[in-house]
């Protein structure tokens, strides 16, 4: 009766945990497609084993950034699959395997919006910035600790754009920036205004 009935999930993880409500939604969401293993905990883990295959391809694109060498691209993969950190992730069954992976989305793009302000692609910037408006907010209804992530990266881009632009451009690369971070936070608090005070 309650499959893919997600408000009540909503509620719940608003009354009894003090993280966001995105994973328990995934979680639902195999339960309903998989009734059969609804009250197991094979939900959860199969939300993790997902979120480790994608933390996988988004550390090698990463580390694609900063060597061409598919040897060391995989074996800082590897490093990473039989770490104890990894397997504690993946096996609690919790929003950290989720959070993992959008958080290594967003360094990524980052990276890729670096790129483009070194090439002077501005195109290709306005486009990763639509890119970050929309995977920020996915990150606040994950896990708190987006927004630590967030603000990180967003004066690690500052710095970037400061050093790396000419007083011409500085300006314009910074206020489309800084007015993307704005908007993609409003974004996600209007997606889940619960969390705010917590």
């Amino acid at each position: 009766a309650d499959r893919f009935t997600f408000g009540r999930v909503y509620l719940n993880a608003m009354g009894d945990d003090a993280n966001t409500f995105l994973y328990y939604c995934l979680v639902h969401l195999v339960s309903s497609i998989f009734p059969a293993i609804s009250a197991a905990k094979w939900s959860a883990f199969i939300v993790n084993i997902i979120c480790l295959l994608i933390s996988i391809v988004l550390l090698y694109r990463i580390c694609g950034v900063f060597t061409d060498t598919e040897t060391h691209k995989l074996l800082v993969c590897l490093i990473y699959i039989f770490s104890v950190g990894c397997l504690f992730l993946t096996t609690y069954l919790r929003a950290y395997m989720l959070i993992t992976a959008i958080h290594l989305a967003l360094l990524l793009l980052h990276l890729r919006l670096y790129e483009s302000i070194r090439k002077q692609d501005f195109r290709r910037f306005r486009q990763r910035i639509v890119m970050l408006i929309a995977l920020y907010p996915i990150g606040y209804v994950s896990h708190y600790t987006t927004g630590l992530w967030g603000v990180t990266l967003g004066l690690m881009t500052i710095v970037y754009i400061m050093g790396h632009t000419g007083r011409a451009e500085r300006k314009r690369y910074l206020t489309i920036y800084i007015l993307s971070g704005a908007a993609a936070v409003i974004l996600g608090i209007l997606l889940d205004p619960v969390s705010l005070p917590g």
